[in-house]
């Protein structure tokens, strides 16, 4: 008798083509949201205000979103992956409290493009990552999108506050986790070449963005 075998395809791709489905809608959303110029103040009245507009606010802008999406690519495959999500993630937060606190961080959305350039740079380079590097870029670029991104809460009520940086958190972590989990997902079909491709091109574009939101705030 022929036994007739069902090929059995890998599961992570359907894991995979969601997460790229995910991200190209967020940066289709950020392009949009960029280009039309929505203004970063917005009208936060109640909680559930603060956290939708938390869930929005970080990719509202084009070059913090790639720089989330940078990290979470950078974390791919290295170690301490964990730590580097984890140290970005808070680094916003206390990026958020600095800005509650009215204290001010001079040249914060040229930081945050000098980040931007420095973590592409790291995307682009073919040699071994050095993590303690990718942490502290990280937390520099997560201290500065956080101040940068909650213009919004002051003057606003402490439920409202809490719920924005809860809907924050939820987005940066949903964001560095899918785009890990992509790289992750790679490399354990073993397509290395393509892996290597990728994220090269993808941290050129990233430093592409970077470089023309640095020279608009320069200019």
């Amino acid at each position: 008798m022929f036994s007739i075998s069902k090929s059995k395809f890998p599961t992570v791709w359907p894991i995979n083509y969601r997460h790229l489905g995910a991200i190209a809608a967020l940066i289709l959303i950020s392009l949009l949201s960029s280009f039309s110029g929505v203004s970063s103040v917005h009208s936060i009245s109640n909680s559930w205000d603060g956290f939708l507009w938390g869930l929005a606010d970080p990719v509202l802008r084009l070059d913090s979103f790639v720089s989330i999406l940078a990290m979470g690519l950078l974390s791919g495959n290295m170690v301490h992956s964990s730590l580097m999500t984890v140290s970005f993630i808070f680094a916003a937060m206390v990026g958020i409290i600095l800005h509650l606190l009215q204290i001010n961080l001079f040249g914060a959305e040229i930081a945050i493009a000098v980040a931007t350039i420095a973590l592409g740079g790291i995307l682009v380079m073919p040699n071994q990552r050095n993590w303690v590097i990718v942490v502290v870029l990280g937390a520099i670029a997560g201290t500065f999108l956080g101040y940068v991104e909650t213009q919004s809460l002051l003057g606003v009520g402490l439920l409202p506050t809490l719920t924005y940086i809860l809907g924050t958190i939820l987005t940066l972590y949903a964001v560095a986790t899918s785009a890990k989990q992509i790289v992750n997902s790679i490399n354990k079909e073993k397509i290395q070449n393509a892996l290597f491709w990728t994220t090269r091109f993808v941290g050129f574009a990233v430093c592409g963005i970077g470089m023309v939101f640095l020279s608009s705030l320069i200019a």
